[in-house]
């Protein structure tokens, strides 16, 4: 269970070390540095954003908070199966590695969210979201401040259908560096399966 901390530990590293080389290139604009993060990889861009203040704009697309719960409550397949396995080797019950992993999990996207400007922040959200938990979903979305918003009415592996549309509104939200955006202005967004 360490070893996920230890990750996203080294996550964080390596993402900063990209902006000290994004620095050296002449041909990089610094002071548009923005990331983006997808799933699990957007609770490590929550880390990130709180630790990089050299990346001024941050998407966040499906975040999830509460990682030790997730992980060992998910009915994701694949996490499910490695969850399984582990707690069999480790004669483990799913409350009691939850409690073990919360305990080494220092790096909680939860307690990093508040760092960050929600006005410099953009989220999607799948609101039928049964691999985090919707519940989870808006914890992250409150504690990051309730940023702007994309509302997708779609699960976890469904919210791909929404592509094109998601990819338009987070190159919109990138487009304009002129100065942050305004909280809740015009991303306060719904998909729905007519628009």
């Amino acid at each position: 269970l360490s070893q996920l901390e230890d990750h996203f530990r080294t996550t964080v590293q390596q993402a900063r070390q990209v902006v000290d080389w994004l620095e050296t290139q002449p041909s990089v604009d610094t002071r548009r540095l923005g990331s983006l993060g997808i799933s699990m990889g957007a609770s490590l861009n929550v880390l990130v954003a709180a630790a990089e203040p050299r990346i001024t704009r941050y998407v966040f697309c499906l975040p999830a908070s509460h990682l030790a719960h997730v992980t060992m409550t998910t009915n994701d397949r694949s996490i499910a199966k490695k969850r399984k396995e582990y707690l069999k080797r480790y004669g483990l019950t799913a409350e009691a590695a939850e409690r073990e992993l919360t305990e080494v999990l220092r790096s909680e996207p939860l307690n990093a969210a508040p760092a960050i400007d929600p006005r410099r922040s953009l989220v999607v959200i799948a609101l039928a979201d049964r691999v985090i938990g919707r519940r989870n979903s808006l914890d992250i979305w409150r504690a990051l401040g309730r940023p702007p918003t994309i509302w997708l009415p779609t699960g976890h592996y469904t919210a791909l259908f929404a592509l094109p549309y998601v990819k338009l509104k987070v190159l919109w939200f990138f487009a304009d560096w002129s100065s942050p955006p305004a909280a809740h202005a015009g991303m306060q967004t719904t998909l729905s399966c007519c628009s």
